[in-house]
């Protein structure tokens, strides 16, 4: 066992932008624990601080590649948790049969009462997650995803047994205790289920996972079940899986929670170009992505000091057993039962999280972003607030106001959408600063979780005009694109394009803020090795020169989404080109094109070779032609093909297949 580790309070806010690997909260005093370090061991007791009033628990689990191993991430898509072990004093002494010493001086056997002897342990998973699959997968110096692990409070304290991670990507693990005064206090946490449980057959998962029966704590002013739950394995139909099902929870006989457990947003996954099918839509759960966890409010059906029945099924399933030759499908449960002290507010608005702009891995699909915040509220008073006067901008500068109505209940969040704001108003540090007020028009009670701060990434600069190019693939009914204003005008907008063409639609913007946003329907992207019959696509912005600007990676599963500016001079201006060639479709029946928008329209030679080095082909391409080279080879053979274009000043190579 190593060494305790321990905790470190933080009693600044200078301090606790520097430390925090996601967005942070203003004005609280925090205490870091920094449990597990990259390379280091991931089982050992942590020192965590002594109980005491926190108003959130962060958990943020960091992975980066192992240099050590090949592939430096792990290959496959593994299921791996964060487990916290309660010591019991209790202890399994039973002995076996097999349990024995053989005595060669008296020659006789002897029972074995020690080595037997376990601890029994209470085991709590704190999170899920499911790592990417990382075949040519770079996680740069850490990719976070940030847990809110509040309801494990009382668990979260002094001496603790962690386990997490899976042994092969590299994890660091930290925690973040944000002291105040909670919406309400999570003090006792029950384990209903916990484990793997086979979906289909006789007897049904709700068979095996049986009634419980709990107690409901006598003391608890609130009570709630949160539930982890993830469909794996399949019998030749994709379930569990592939299959989205409906589950249920029956309190004493009566449903209470029905929960459609599926997740459709892998293709946005902020890891994208993943070695496997990453984006395919699963069982609440996606290949590099934290698990959703469900919860259910159960205060209106128990009664404190009561005992309540609990039962847990899905939509019946039966496996066949002309499917018995594949894995069982299974999903994996994990349910707990969380008691609460009485609310602690009556009229009390947050700021619960800001979802851009930010640096926060878990959001990086849509950042950075230079308009159009977006901050998640949250009510903690049990008064319904109604009305709340929201203020945002770059700290320091001049904040800009927004009225929000709608109409939020106990513990209810709601996603809002700010407007425009002065991101660019003054030197570096760029730090967004986001708080609500006046909820229903009165006095917030608390004012600790009424401000948030991020920083503000910064978006590239691209000129004022440009050109969007797109290069289709075999199914470019899939695709389509905008181009909008900071106010959500649409400027540009292309779609109905034909398979296997070039577009080039040249850009002339104004200063300002933009977005980008290029669709595919079908959600895989412009190339992706899963769907071959789709062909291989490009999207590219170049200049008017013909020069590259940004290759953007056609296994971008559902959207390519791009903030850009125009005119600041404070974003990410690209210091060098890329230069290159396309050769489409590929692979090919014969006839091909070369898009070859970086030789700038220059005189060029264009030379094929078979693989061994025999010269098929060779043409002279003027300089008048438009970047678009259509080559004819439906008299050659199948196979594979090297296709060199040079110019005076340099050589591109690509590689056709020919199919027949």
């Amino acid at each position: 066992m190593k060494t305790l580790k321990l905790f470190l309070p933080v009693l600044t806010t200078v301090l606790l932008f520097i430390l925090a690997p996601s967005t942070s909260k203003a004005s609280s005093d925090t205490v870091y624990v920094h449990a597990f370090s990259f390379g280091s061991s991931q089982d050992s007791t942590i020192l965590f601080p002594p109980a005491g009033q926190y108003r959130k628990v962060l958990m943020y689990y960091t992975l980066k590649c192992n240099p050590k191993q090949s592939p430096a991430c792990g290959q496959w898509d593994y299921l791996t948790y964060t487990y916290l072990y309660q010591h019991t004093g209790i202890y399994d002494s039973v002995v076996s049969a097999i349990d024995s010493i053989y005595n060669k001086n008296t020659g006789k056997y002897v029972k074995d009462t020690i080595w037997k002897k376990v601890e029994k342990l209470n085991r709590y998973e704190l999170g899920r997650y499911i790592t990417p699959y990382g075949i040519n997968l770079s996680l740069g110096n850490g990719f976070t995803w940030t847990y809110d692990v509040t309801d494990y409070l009382p668990l979260l304290h002094d001496s603790v047994h962690l386990s997490a991670g899976n042994w092969q990507e590299w994890l660091d693990l930290n925690f973040a205790f944000i002291k105040g005064t909670p919406a309400r206090k999570p003090y006792k946490v029950v384990n209903v289920w916990t484990g793997e449980f086979n979906y289909g057959g006789n007897p049904d998962m709700g068979t095996q996972m049986g009634t419980k029966t709990v107690m409901t704590d006598s003391n608890a002013a609130y009570t709630r079940m949160v539930i982890r739950v993830t469909g794996h394995g399949e019998d030749g139909s994709n379930c569990a899986e592939f299959c989205p099902e409906n589950h249920f929870l029956n309190v004493d006989g009566e449903q209470r929670w029905t929960q459609y457990v599926w997740r459709d947003n892998c293709a946005y996954n902020p890891i994208i170009d993943q070695g496997g099918t990453w984006l395919y839509q699963r069982a609440n759960w996606c290949p590099g992505a934290e698990v959703k966890t469900y919860t259910t409010e159960l205060s209106f059906y128990v009664t404190p000091g009561k005992n309540s029945s609990y039962t847990y099924s899905a939509d019946a399933y039966t496996t066949t057993s002309s499917n018995s030759g594949n894995s069982n499908p299974y999903y994996n449960i994990e349910a707990q039962l969380i008691s609460y002290g009485a609310a602690n507010f009556k009229l009390n608005a947050s700021v619960e999280n800001i979802l851009s702009p930010t640096t926060d891995n878990m959001f990086g699909h849509n950042n950075p972003v230079c308009s159009n915040p977006q901050i998640i509220i949250k009510n903690n008073g049990t008064t319904p607030i109604t009305s709340l006067t929201i203020k945002y901008g770059r700290k320091g500068g001049n904040l800009s106001n927004y009225q929000w109505k709608g109409n939020l209940n106990f513990l209810d969040v709601d996603t809002v959408t700010l407007g425009q704001f002065d991101w660019a108003d003054g030197p570096p540090p760029y730090v967004f600063e986001a708080s609500v007020s006046n909820p229903n028009g009165s006095t917030d009670e608390y004012s600790a979780d009424d401000t948030m701060y991020s920083y503000i990434p910064v978006t590239k600069t691209l000129p004022y005009s440009f050109i969007i190019q797109t290069k289709t693939n075999n199914s470019a009914s899939d695709n389509a694109y905008t181009l909008t204003d900071a106010d959500g005008y649409v400027l540009y907008h292309r779609d109905n394009m034909a398979n296997n063409t070039l577009y080039r639609d040249t850009v002339t913007l104004q200063h300002g803020c933009y977005t980008f946003r290029f669709t595919d329907s079908n959600q895989d992207g412009l190339s992706f090795f899963a769907n071959t019959t789709q062909g291989t696509g490009s999207l590219r912005l170049t200049t008017a020169a013909g020069k590259n600007i940004i290759m953007f990676n056609p296994d971008f599963g559902a959207e390519v989404l791009m903030n850009f500016n125009v005119g600041y001079g404070l974003g990410i201006e690209p210091q060098s080109y890329p230069q290159n060639i396309d050769v489409f479709p590929n692979p090919s029946n014969g006839s091909f094109s070369i898009d070859a928008t970086s030789l700038e329209q220059n005189p060029c030679t264009l030379q094929v070779y078979d693989l061994v080095g025999k010269l098929v082909m060779s043409k002279t391409i003027s300089g008048t032609e438009d970047h678009l080279i259509n080559v004819n080879m439906s008299s050659k053979p199948a196979g594979i093909y090297i296709v060199n274009v040079s110019t005076a000043e340099k050589t591109f190579t690509q590689k056709i297949v020919l199919t027949r």
